[in-house]
């Protein structure tokens, strides 16, 4: 068993991949471009995953997600509150993106109910988003009109 932790930001990403009694058995370091996305995907998928977990997969790391799941790679989101969590169990103090990637790729060792992503649920979540958002300004802006005087 191979799990992927992914630890996103807006310009880098660092991933883990840990075996199943938890131990790093790779590490690879991308920036946020395309190709340095397609790299890392390329990585991951030679790592043979059972699962990639991903902190923040639908924002930092939304391109990087779709990109995965391009590759029909399992794909979760790992939510940041379990990322602290695992950062205070670990042995390890500080924060930095390396052992993040580690702690994210335990987390998803542990806790079997990830949710786990498809390609058509990002957009399906983007729309209803937007469309909550259009609906929220669009009674707002009547709510502030002016009455219609004959």
């Amino acid at each position: 068993m191979v799990i992927i932790g992914i630890d996103c930001h807006t310009q880098v990403h660092v991933a883990a991949s840990i075996d199943a009694t938890g131990q790093v058995v790779g590490r690879f370091t991308a920036g946020a471009s395309a190709q340095e996305l397609a790299a890392l995907t390329t990585w991951a998928s030679n790592q043979a995953p059972n699962l990639v977990a991903v902190e923040g997969a639908r924002g930092f790391g939304l391109a990087l997600t779709r990109c995965l799941l391009a590759a029909d790679l399992e794909v979760a989101d790992v939510p940041t509150h379990l990322t602290a969590d695992g950062r205070r169990r670990s042995r390890f103090r500080g924060k930095d993106d390396e052992s993040d990637a580690v702690v994210i790729a335990r987390v998803a060792l542990r806790e079997r109910d990830l949710p786990h992503l498809r390609p058509g649920h990002l957009d399906a979540d983007l729309k209803l988003l937007v469309d909550a958002r259009d609906q929220a300004f669009s009674g707002l802006n009547w709510s502030h009109r002016p009455p219609m005087v004959p």
